[in-house]
């Protein structure tokens, strides 16, 4: 396998791992583990495959990649950035997804008051 194609298989784990532990691991996992438990397993799974994401990018050199986008397609990237960022800021806000975390309790889904709240 390619330099450029290990990098995209850490970021394909990376993001599968989010996915599986945002939605239909979540609850089992933290019920389990207890919040801080589950918080640590998250942030070391994701702080290893974010540091393979690294690590084989710097064996890459200079390597091709899978694709190089067009000046559109960077535009295009630009402004889809944007407004994912705008949904992030807006989500600090009253998500009822938020995982909270209080004095004695364990993670608490779908309450309307977040971290940030």
């Amino acid at each position: 396998m390619s330099a450029v194609g290990v990098v995209a298989g850490f970021g394909a784990a990376f993001i599968a791992t989010h996915l599986l532990m945002s939605h239909p691991l979540r609850q089992p996992l933290s019920k389990r583990l207890g919040g801080a438990g589950f918080q640590a397993l998250y942030s070391v799974i994701a702080l290893a495959l974010f540091g393979g994401m690294i690590w084989a990018r710097k064996g890459a050199g200079t390597e091709a990649w899978l694709w190089q986008p067009s000046p559109p397609m960077w535009i295009a990237a630009a402004l889809l950035t944007w407004f994912a960022s705008v949904l992030l800021v807006g989500s600090f806000r009253r998500n009822p997804a938020m995982v909270t975390f209080g004095p004695g309790s364990e993670v608490r889904i779908g309450q309307p008051e977040g971290f940030f709240a």
